[in-house]
């Protein structure tokens, strides 16, 4: 039988004028972490009992100053670690009386944000992939390879970062150039609660990495404390705010001879996907559109005179169907795994309604989590929502639709 487990959390600032060492388990009635591939930096919350009102009172708040916050799963010896900023902060459930005094809620953003100033400078003959390594090793100082996911992207060309921060000109980079293997798939950057930093296409993640567990849907008198089994969940299906105006979609530049140029787009062309799996958009839909001769939408992107010029507007292009290609969603809350945050896989094993000894298609196989949240609380307990993306879906072979969809 499972066995409810314990974690261990710690704090402390530099210098160390906070502590969690000097005070109890239970000054800490609540403390959250989230990250996901759409913010760059990672969040913290730590809610700090106060009753007394000494941090109000001796400390009050000292904007920036740098904090390491680590939870841990002590069966595993694994740990999520890492450095953050003191942002801002709040009191909440207030005491009235002839002092102030109440529960402290630090706001905490990764210490990278405080890294992060304006740059003015020039890459010439680099690789995006190579100005991002530069930028993530000298300016963020991030030199464990093992925190370092960069995929390698194609073709050189001249970078101009002109008084911008660091996460704005990684971030323009991501949607301005093409991955040397999956070359019609956008990228994400990020930084997760791990402290781990990516810079990956959608196709990357997907089929570049193993996914780390497996987890199932279960109700019996153990499934509440095992850790493999999901607690809750929710789907969250997106369609057509995401995928309409690119079902197609005609792109217009400038060639080197001034002579303007299309090329046509259709949306199944960015899905990087098993031969099993479908995007559930009827191919009907299309055939009625090149029927009627119309497209989604008609875009200018500029003047494409070099093959640098056309992998950074292929890498505009690119970056429009990140949505499109994350829009099958669900969030699933499972008890805590310190290896599980934004950027990994995991598998899901859901039962059949027709069969149990089957799988259901649809829901079963290989996630992604774009986003993770941690949630720990005074008892020494930590439960973990994750929202989770497919780019293509495992159709039945019974259904309605099966080989009439893109």
């Amino acid at each position: 039988m499972a066995k409810q487990e314990f974690f261990t959390f710690s704090i402390k600032s530099d210098p160390p004028i906070i502590d969690s060492t000097n005070v109890g388990k239970n000054s800490f009635p609540r403390i959250y972490w989230s990250s996901d591939i759409f913010s760059f930096y990672p969040y913290q919350e730590t809610y700090m009992n106060d009753r007394m009102g000494l941090i109000t009172d001796e400390i009050f708040f000292v904007e920036g100053l740098k904090f390491t916050i680590m939870i841990g799963r002590e069966s595993q010896k694994e740990y999520l670690e890492h450095t953050y900023c003191w942002s801002e902060n709040q009191m909440n459930n207030i005491s009235l009386g002839k002092h102030v005094s109440g529960d402290n809620v630090f706001l905490f953003l990764s210490y990278y944000y405080m890294m992060d100033v304006p740059q003015s400078r020039i890459w010439a003959d680099k690789t995006a992939s190579d100005v991002v390594a530069e930028i993530i090793k000298d300016d963020f100082k991030l030199k464990d390879s093992k925190k370092i996911f960069i995929e390698p992207t194609e073709g050189t060309d001249t970078w101009y970062q002109f008084n911008t921060k660091d996460k704005l000109f990684i971030k323009m980079l991501s949607e301005n150039c093409v991955s040397a293997k999956y070359p019609k798939s956008p990228y994400v950057t990020f930084i997760n609660n791990k402290g781990e930093f990516y810079f990956q296409t959608i196709a990357f993640l997907f089929n570049e990495q193993q996914p780390l567990f497996t987890f199932e849907l279960r109700v019996d008198e153990t499934s509440s404390l095992d850790p493999l089994v999901i607690q809750s969940y929710d789907l969250l299906f997106g369609g057509l705010p995401c995928n309409k105006d690119l079902y197609i979609v005609d792109y217009y530049t400038v060639n080197d001879s001034g002579a303007y140029v299309k090329a046509t787009s259709k949306i199944q062309d960015h899905f990087k996907k098993k031969e099993s799996d479908a995007i559930l958009i009827r191919a009907d839909y299309q055939t009625e559109l090149i029927k009627k001769k119309v497209v989604g939408k008609i875009e200018y992107l500029g003047i494409a005179e070099d093959t640098a010029d056309k992998s950074r507007l292929q890498g505009m292009i690119n970056s429009q169907h990140i949505d499109a290609m994350l829009s099958y969603r669900m969030t699933i809350v499972i008890h805590f795994f310190p290896q599980l945050t934004t950027g990994k896989l995991i598998t899901l094993a859901i039962n059949s309604v027709q069969d149990k000894n089957q799988t259901a298609n649809e829901l079963s196989g290989n996630w992604l989590i774009i986003k993770d949240e941690v949630l720990y609380d005074k008892d020494g307990q930590a439960s973990q929502k994750l929202l989770l993306a497919k780019s293509g879906i495992n159709i039945n072979s019974n259904h309605h639709f099966k080989g009439k969809f893109l």
